[in-house]
């Protein structure tokens, strides 16, 4: 038997020992949650970061030389698409200000034969026109600008303030409803309107006096992007204007006030269109 002074020493020993060995423990968690070489989610963002950086975006004009347009940092959304066979899935944009001129899906799919297990989806934004070289040679280039500004009828003036613009913008592009032509036993598949927009931007040189980009998507899946800017030479005569542009190869189909305004036949994988392209990419030990 101890005595009760013995015992008071040995109680006050093991409350520090206890607590040594419990902070040991939640290093040791710690350190083991932050091995990227442990969770299969860190593996395949730093894979679909490899994807995107591999292309090389440049902007073209008549008469200009030709201008390099630099991958942002960070992806815009990271999202997963279950009843398409997408495990997991990262959207990209180009030009680091103003409105991006390239936004790319980059798509990972498992279940696929390994030579068709990334998807690319890549579209233009451009004012004008680009090219886009990947990592095997292969390039596409857009024959037109990249998106059809038009006026957003009864619209109200842009205000004055930058949080009411961000209020009016959120609230015109819930005037705009979309859908997509799945095919097959999908059929049509009605597109939410995220709540929040992807980017929000501006650019003098091209009278955009404040935008952002908005997106509908199929779960978290983006698959159309609705542009809404403030557009005009001064703030005091800008108006609110709208463009439309694909994400997806499925049948897009857009309205506003319940009035269809925009439509985009199928592009199944692999599409090169005017402004818009898809490919499959191989599983490849080159984007680890």
């Amino acid at each position: 038997m101890h005595s009760p002074s013995r015992r008071r020493v040995l109680r006050a020993l093991a409350v520090p020992l206890a607590f040594a060995i419990e902070g040991t423990r939640l290093a040791a968690r710690q350190e083991h949650a932050a091995a990227p070489a442990d969770d299969p989610g860190t593996a395949l963002f730093r894979a679909m970061r490899a994807h995107a950086a591999s292309l090389k975006v440049t902007a073209i004009a008549p008469g200009r030389p030709a201008l390099a347009v630099a991958l942002r940092d960070e992806p815009l959304e990271r999202y997963s698409d279950p009843p398409r066979n997408i495990q997991d899935a990262t959207l990209w944009a180009w030009g680091d200000s103003g409105r991006p001129g390239a936004i790319l899906k980059v798509e990972h799919m498992p279940k696929r034969p390994e030579a068709t297990r990334w998807l690319y989806g890549l579209v233009s934004l451009a004012a004008g026109r680009i090219e886009v070289e990947f990592r095997d040679d292969q390039r596409w280039t857009s024959t037109m600008p990249g998106v059809e500004m038009r006026p957003i009828a009864e619209a109200p003036a842009p205000a004055a303030s930058e949080s009411v613009r961000l209020s009016q913008m959120k609230a015109l592009a819930r005037r705009f409803s979309a859908s997509e032509g799945a095919g097959g036993t999908q059929g049509r598949l009605q597109l939410r309107l995220m709540p929040r927009p992807l980017i929000r931007y501006s650019d003098g040189t091209l009278g955009i006096r404040d935008g952002a980009l908005f997106a509908f998507a199929y779960g978290t899946n983006p698959d159309i992007l609705l542009v809404i800017e403030s557009q005009g030479p001064t703030d005091t005569t800008a108006t609110w204007q709208f463009g439309l542009a694909r994400l997806g190869g499925g049948e897009p189909i857009v309205a506003l006030d319940g009035k269809e305004v925009w439509s985009q036949s199928g592009a199944n994988p692999p599409a090169r269109l005017a402004t818009y392209m898809n490919r499959w990419v191989p599983e490849s030990g080159e984007f680890k």
